[in-house]
Parts: C-alpha cells; sequence; structure tokens
C-alpha cells in the first residue's frame, strides 16, 4: 500500500491497514500503528514520534480510506 525508508503499510483486511515501522532507518515513525476504517470514523493507532509522523499517518488514512482521521490512539507518549 505504501512503502517509505519510516516504514511500510499493508492491508490485514477490508478497511484495516497495519504500519510496520522501520526506526533504525527513519525515526519519524519509533513503533507499528495501524488505521482502522468503519462506518463512523477513522482511527490511526499510534507510531507518531514526530508531528512529521503524525501528518504522513492522517494522509495514508486519507489516501487510503478517503476519509480524515477522526481519533487517534498514541499507546507511546513522546513524554
Amino acid at each position: 500500500m505504501a512503502s517509505e525508508p519510516r516504514g511500510r503499510i499493508e492491508e490485514i483486511t477490508d478497511g484495516i491497514w497495519t504500519l510496520v515501522s522501520n526506526p533504525l532507518e527513519d525515526r519519524t515513525t519509533l513503533c507499528n500503528g495501524g488505521i482502522v476504517t468503519g462506518r463512523a470514523g477513522v482511527v490511526v493507532i499510534e507510531s507518531l514520534a514526530s508531528d512529521e509522523g503524525a501528518l504522513w499517518m492522517a494522509q495514508q488514512a486519507m489516501r487510503l480510506t478517503g476519509r480524515v482521521p477522526t481519533h487517534v490512539i498514541v499507546t507511546h507518549p513522546p513524554w
């Protein structure tokens, strides 16, 4: 679906994608994450090590789902 030095996005099933992060090559994303779409919204899960990483994931969600993310789940806060 998408592959860059920061990681690759792979489709798991309809409406669900995973981000396999590559933090050894690019520190924009530091952990794995995902995108889940449903009838009521789009959730981006983690992988946001920077503003650039968050923007990239939001752009990927919009590209894959045609909708702006409505929710974000952060499992590894940067503080």
